[in-house]
């Protein structure tokens, strides 16, 4: 029955360790390049200062960070462009093509279908993703065709992120 419910879980998790790997490669780059945090959007972060002194290193960094996420309101941002908002302060823009956007968009709202509506199609899912063809309540089955095709589309993600924060790492050496 192609194992939908290992892939959708599968998928779930995947779209979690891109989301996680994100936010922790910038806390490391806030940490290895200072003059990072003089950007404009990060410059205009306001800081309640009792918790920001209550915490140091990496931990700074992640708070200042949760921060910038919220500002940016990067949560409300469809698929990859939660990522974008936040890396674009940076300097950082990861190349994607069409179809790894559309994957990767997908991915992000067939998780959000599995984790919050217990799978079921919704009017955000029909929305962004009117090529699925899905009915509003019908059940949202994850195949292994979709799972490979998510699960390639972040992993150029991630390679491209790498790349493209490389070239801009030369700008602070």
């Amino acid at each position: 029955d192609d194992m939908p419910l290992i892939h959708g879980t599968a998928a779930v998790l995947i779209w979690g360790a891109l989301e996680a790997s994100v936010r922790d490669f910038l806390v490391r780059w806030l940490v290895r390049y200072p003059a990072s945090r003089l950007s404009p959007e990060l410059k205009s972060v306001r800081v309640r200062l009792v918790e920001y002194e209550s915490v140091d290193g990496e931990d700074r960094m992640r708070y200042l960070l949760g921060i910038l996420e919220r500002e940016l309101a990067a949560a409300l941002r469809p698929g990859v462009a939660r990522f974008e908002c936040v890396l674009a302060p940076f300097g950082i823009h990861v190349p994607i093509t069409d179809s790894e956007r559309r994957d990767l968009n997908e991915l992000a709202a067939v998780r959000n279908v599995i984790v919050h509506r217990a799978g079921v199609a919704d009017a955000r899912l029909l929305e962004l993703c009117p090529w699925l063809g899905l009915a509003m309540g019908q059940e949202v089955k994850v195949g292994h065709e979709a799972f490979f095709r998510y699960r390639d589309a972040t992993s150029r993600f991630a390679a491209s992120l790498i790349e493209a924060a490389r070239v801009v790492a030369q700008r602070y050496a």
